[in-house]
């Protein structure tokens, strides 16, 4: 079978469109999983995050900073248990009945935040990122690479290289 020129030039344009729209998507896009923690809502990127699970009890270490709540062994591995809530000097409230464990890993270390609820994944535009100038609450801006805010929920997106390096420098 022939293809003329004209048909040729047609489907070499619509993949080169399809690979453009392909490449910005992959680069524009941001797959997070959000939480809570009392009653602001956070995000992790998903490529840090090896799994979530349901924490019901960690072994307090004495000596330990202040933000490790413990360690606990989650899937055959013990891990250090970070609380944000003294990480980032928020309110302290009672942690809720029940907690997550959200596992982060950047290939060297591994550590788990604790949450009070998992929101779920989503997918959010490069454009829905916003810049933090300053917040009330008192969470350091270098620990954080944006917020997107939608239906009047705004949701603060970390910066997982800050923590890590953070809960790291402490341990």
């Amino acid at each position: 079978m022939r293809i003329s020129d004209e048909l040729r030039q047609q489907l070499q344009q619509r993949t080169a469109s399809f690979r453009q729209r392909s490449t910005e998507q992959s680069e524009s896009v941001y797959d997070v999983l959000s939480f809570r923690i009392d009653q602001e809502f956070y995000a992790l990127p998903r490529a840090t995050i090896e799994s979530v699970e349901p924490i019901l009890q960690w072994t307090e270490l004495p000596g330990a900073a202040a933000h490790i709540r413990g360690v606990a062994q989650v899937r055959h591995r013990v891990i250090s248990i970070v609380d944000l809530r003294v990480l980032f000097a928020l309110p302290q409230q009672n942690l809720s009945d029940k907690n997550y464990v959200i596992v982060i890993s950047n290939g060297q270390h591994k550590f788990g935040l604790l949450a009070d609820r998992i929101h779920g994944v989503s997918a959010w535009t490069a454009a829905e990122l916003k810049p933090v100038k300053a917040l009330e609450n008192g969470i350091p801006i270098d620990h954080l690479a944006g917020m997107f805010e939608r239906q009047n929920e705004t949701t603060l997106l970390l910066d997982e290289r800050a923590l890590i390096t953070t809960v790291m420098r402490s341990n």
